[in-house]
C-alpha cells in the first residue's frame, strides 16, 4: 500500500491543480463548483478514491489573489493508509 500511495501523490503532485478533469479522475470524484469563503476558493467533493484506499472528504483550495497557490486536502475513510 506504501508505494503505490507514494506513487499515486506523486502523480497528483505532477498535475494541475487548475486541472478539475485531471483531478476528478485520479481521485475518482466529482469536485463541486468553486465556493468563497473569505479569500479563499474551495471545491469539494465528498467521496473519492486514492491507491485503492476510499477518501471521504476531498478539497481544492485555492487563494483568489494568488491561484497558483492550491492546497489539496484529502480525508481518508477509517481506517486508512497504513
Amino acid at each position: 500500500m506504501t508505494e503505490r500511495l507514494k506513487q499515486d501523490v506523486d502523480r497528483l503532485i505532477a498535475t494541475d491543480f487548475h486541472d478539475i478533469a485531471a483531478l476528478n479522475a485520479q481521485l475518482q470524484t466529482q469536485l463541486g463548483p468553486g465556493e468563497s469563503q473569505d479569500v479563499m476558493v474551495i471545491r469539494a467533493g465528498v467521496s473519492g478514491v486514492l491507491a485503492g484506499a476510499a477518501l471521504k472528504r476531498i478539497e481544492l483550495r485555492s487563494n483568489q489573489h494568488a491561484p497558483s497557490h492550491a492546497t489539496l486536502v484529502l480525508d481518508f475513510s477509517p481506517p486508512g493508509p497504513k
